[in-house]
């Protein structure tokens, strides 16, 4: 917070290139250091999400469907809770998985977590 006060004094004093190398200077400084492990952390623009978030599929019938993931810090993981239900197989850019219904009926999650654990799940009823 102390940083966007800075910047915003800067602003006021600069021009426009000013303005603009203070903000540049701001987003450089949203990845930096965890003190506690040693690691770099990037904090993401907006948080990770999963689209569709629900699906309502026929029991009785095998179905596919691709979700997509987006926000987050990239390297996506998908998983579904119940294989019985159906599998998630990532597309070779990671930001889309293609579930495969089995002929069973249920109710499956479909998680996506990113590079820094955060999640996002859909709900994909079979019936």
């Amino acid at each position: 917070m102390r940083a966007l006060a800075r910047i915003a004094k800067i602003a006021k004093k600069c021009s426009v290139l000013c303005a603009v190398l203070a903000a540049a200077i701001a987003a450089v400084s949203l990845t930096g250091c965890d003190t506690n492990s040693g690691d770099n952390v990037t904090t993401p623009t907006t948080a990770l999400a999963i689209s569709p978030s629900t699906l309502t599929l026929t029991a009785g019938e095998i179905s596919t469907f691709t979700f997509i993931a987006s926000g987050g810090n990239s390297n996506y993981t998908w998983s579904v809770s119940t294989d019985s239900l159906g599998t998630i197989t990532p597309t070779a850019n990671g930001n889309t998985a293609v579930y495969q219904s089995t002929t069973n009926a249920g109710v499956n999650v479909i998680e996506v977590t990113d590079s820094t654990s955060g999640a996002a799940a859909a709900t994909v009823t079979q019936k």
